[in-house]
């Protein structure tokens, strides 16, 4: 079982997402060093104290998967794949056969045979941005009510996936910088491991998301992908050649932070006119207010709460005119984004998704319009902008909790989750 952790940038105070999942390794192919395929993963055996595989008991021969002969290899020696889609031993069928069996140790078990993909519990509770210190308290109090609703424990996790919004070190789970959050240097990987007793792997959000989508082919077999995702802030991540692409400090996709109007309202990363305070849900609830205060003619007025992004586009589909004029000019900006991330990855989808896309046909056709204008006026868009370059995020494909249980899976060692790599390094900084 893995558990993962999401921050879900819906609202200004955001939430966080607790969702417990399962991912399948059983079943999954094995191929020796000169690629013959010899047979399949029959079942796992962990060691309970230290949540860690141990052995994977591989099936040889057999009709159709049954019958055969089994045989336990130490798990450190299969690597997955992508090539082959399955494990690979660097040695042959017949070393395999030959070497002496494993003997059982005291507190190992069988895995879970019920990793199947299945969410088990969901639990979502709003947070606030600035209290570093109580992040991972708070975290790991949504982690353990899931794993209760669960009917479950942490000794029954394999490993905690977590998704931040900021830029992360991957490798010792510290959130170096989170804009959004008031985060810095906070050691969020290290601080979950005690609480929880689990190992947890931190991971940019929305790079997360974008390898969870990638991994599961929720948007087919494509292989160089970005997704953007657009709600209390605006970010994208990129898989290209099929490998999550962090970039030489963590930040590659960070489109919400170039600047499209240097005279345009300051944003939380100290600059003024990034594509964040204009096309994100707060700058578009910001916009409403600030058309309400001038005094202009508005349906928005009349509701007893402030006005939200998907308020705003509500409106805009009912033909207020002040709604439909913003939601325009976010289609417009939203489109540039697409075209930059097309023009600088050469990807062949953009995924739209984040809280704003809640919003469905009427947060996408502003955009389609505007990449539809740039298709006719210019012969390279009309060739990079392909009529289906941007897909809105199929309903319920929840990609941020998704993503890290892949993170979360490839950490442990299981299925869907190999292949965690980058185009490129992190550097030091």
């Amino acid at each position: 079982m893995v558990t993962t952790m999401q921050r879900t940038p819906a609202t200004e105070s955001g939430t966080v997402s607790s969702l417990i999942a399962s991912d399948r390794v059983e079943g999954t192919a094995v191929y020796d060093a000169q690629g013959k395929r010899i047979g399949k993963v029959e079942r796992l055996v962990i060691d309970k104290a230290g949540g860690r595989i141990v052995y994977a008991v591989l099936s040889f021969g057999g009709f159709l998967g049954i019958g055969g002969t089994h045989y336990p290899i130490p798990w450190p020696m299969l690597n997955y794949d992508e090539k082959l889609g399955g494990y690979r031993v660097e040695i042959t069928e017949e070393q395999l056969k030959k070497a002496p069996k494993a003997e059982p140790v005291e507190g190992w078990e069988q895995a879970n045979p019920d990793r199947d993909e299945r969410v088990h519990a969901r639990e979502v509770t709003t947070t606030a941005a600035g209290d570093a210190v109580a992040a991972s308290l708070h975290i790991a109090t949504v982690v353990r009510d899931a794993l209760t609703t669960a009917g479950a424990t942490t000794e029954d996790v394999a490993a905690i996936g977590v998704g931040v919004p900021g830029r992360v070190d991957p490798v010792t789970g510290t959130v170096t910088m989170a804009v959004n959050l008031g985060w810095s240097e906070l050691s969020l990987g290290s601080e979950l491991e005690d609480r929880l007793g689990r190992p947890c792997v931190v991971e940019n959000d929305v790079r997360a998301a974008v390898l969870g989508l990638h991994r599961r082919r929720v948007v087919g077999e494509i292989e160089d992908l970005a997704y953007l995702a657009v709600g209390t802030g605006v970010s994208a991540g990129v898989v290209l050649g099929g490998r999550l692409h962090r970039g030489s400090h963590g930040l590659a996709g960070e489109i919400g932070h170039v600047i499209v109007d240097p005279d345009g309202a300051l944003c939380a990363c100290g600059q003024s006119g990034c594509l964040e305070t204009l096309v994100s849900g707060s700058a578009i609830a910001r916009q409403a207010r600030e058309a309400i205060a001038a005094g202009r003619t508005t349906s928005l007025k009349a509701s007893p709460e402030a006005p939200s992004a998907i308020s705003v586009y509500h409106a805009a589909a009912g033909g207020d005119e002040v709604a439909g004029s913003i939601v325009e000019a976010v289609g417009r900006r939203l489109a540039w984004a697409v075209h930059l991330l097309v023009m600088a990855y050469d990807v062949e989808r953009v995924i739209l998704g984040g809280g704003v896309s809640h919003a469905g046909e009427a947060f996408v056709q502003p955009i389609q319009g505007e990449l539809g204008r740039m298709r006719a006026a210019s012969a390279l868009a009309r060739e990079q902008l392909r009529p289906d370059i941007v897909e809105l995020l199929p309903p319920g494909a929840d990609a941020g909790a998704w993503g890290a249980v892949v993170i979360a899976a490839a950490d442990a060692g299981l299925g869907a989750g190999h292949g965690w790599e980058e185009v490129g390094h992190v550097l030091d900084s």
